[in-house]
């Protein structure tokens, strides 16, 4: 056992105006205490009160003191001495951040969703996205009865996630819930991502597109308040959400270029979309200084738009235009990379897996040949 000792306090000490003894029984997992002058022999009878509590607890302990719990206090008293630190000390300081850590993960789903979606706002997320993710965890929240994200196992979620219906639902919760746990896992509020263990959603490759004569069929009734938005859809392929904010300062008819800024962009990135010959044909009679590109009834005017070419309900494929763009631009360019950056694709992999194979370069040819007949008029000739 180390010896407990009474030091005197070096003349030079601050603390020796007020005290001259000191007895440190921290080497023992015991207290520190000062004596003022003339108390040498109340800090000799503490000494002794810590030799003999720590007998005592030696002796009490001794059939639970292993030799590997020996070896890590030891050790553990080692590694402290240069801190001027003992075990008990230490092992207060764990407590505390268990117990703090033991707070986090008690914290409910409703307030985790909140923070999260409060960091979504400081960072501008489009609206369909704040939109989507606050309905579908508002779901996860009601569905859970609002418990501790840190005590949902990876095969709830799995359970859960598989009744939100067709595979490419499940894949949409998946994705957010995701992002919900990695958020919490960044806030120390949880050590582990449980949905990392779950199984992504197969869903199927049924990537839709319009052949050249149903293009033609949507531009043949096209309106000149629609034409604009609908050809930048089809001989542009950006995204919907992409163009609902594009304006017309985005459009250089000079240059052949659409600006898609980061606040435009789904994935916050400024890109450069080129404007074909065709597309440049259907722009440049409409073309204005300012203002959007799509009209405000935008939504019941493309639905009319589709019956009357024949392809409304569930005659026209998910997302056709854009797939449609993609589809045909592979085929007649051969660019995969090109391709990919019109679309605002970090990678290949999706052009490879999706867009590769769905059209000839002879449709593409005439896909990318449809221009405006004389019957389509500007809006400025428009009574």
């Amino acid at each position: 056992m180390k010896e407990v000792a009474v030091k005197e306090i070096p003349k030079e000490s601050k603390l020796r105006k007020q005290y001259r003894y000191e007895v440190d029984g921290r080497p023992l997992g015991q207290k520190r205490k000062r004596f003022k002058h003339g108390e040498q022999e109340e800090a000799k009878q503490f000494a002794e009160e810590i030799r003999e509590n720590f007998g005592k607890i030696a002796e009490s302990n001794r059939k639970l003191v292993t030799e590997n719990l020996l070896t890590q206090a030891t050790e553990g008293a080692k590694q402290l001495a240069p801190f001027n630190a003992s075990l008990a000390e230490a092992v207060d300081f764990y407590l505390e951040h268990l117990k703090k850590k033991q707070r986090l993960s008690n914290l409910p789903i409703s307030q985790v969703v909140g923070e999260l979606r409060d960091q979504k706002d400081r960072e501008e997320v489009s609206a369909r996205y704040a939109q989507d993710l606050k309905n579908r965890l508002a779901h996860f929240e009601r569905d859970f009865d609002n418990r501790p994200l840190a005590e949902i196992t990876s095969d709830e979620l799995e359970a859960w996630i598989e009744t939100r219906g067709k595979a490419h639902t499940q894949a949409s919760f998946r994705r957010l819930i995701n992002v919900l746990y990695n958020f919490a896992i960044k806030k120390g509020y949880i050590d582990e991502n449980p949905v990392d263990k779950i199984f992504k959603p197969k869903t199927k490759n049924d990537i839709g597109i319009l052949c050249p004569e149903d293009t033609q069929a949507i531009f043949a009734h096209v309106t000149p308040e629609l034409a604009p938005a609908v050809a930048i859809a089809y001989f542009a392929g950006l995204r919907d959400a992409e163009i609902d904010r594009l304006e017309w300062k985005h459009i250089d008819l000079k240059r052949n270029l659409i600006r898609v800024d980061s606040f435009v962009s789904k994935t916050s990135n400024v890109r450069f979309v080129t404007i074909t010959e065709n597309l440049s044909a259907w722009l440049t009679p409409y073309a204005k200084k300012r203002g959007s590109i799509r009209p405000q009834n935008w939504r019941r005017q493309w639905e009319k738009l589709r019956e009357q070419a024949g392809l409304g309900g569930h005659k026209y494929p998910h997302n056709a235009s854009r797939h449609s763009f993609a589809s045909y631009h592979i085929a007649q360019h051969g660019n995969e990379g090109e391709t990919a950056t019109q679309l605002g694709h970090s990678d290949l992999k999706m052009i490879r897996s999706n867009y590769k194979q769905l059209a000839t370069p002879e449709d593409a040819e005439a896909y990318f040949s449809i221009i405006p007949e004389a019957s389509i008029i500007p809006l400025s000739d428009v009574a």
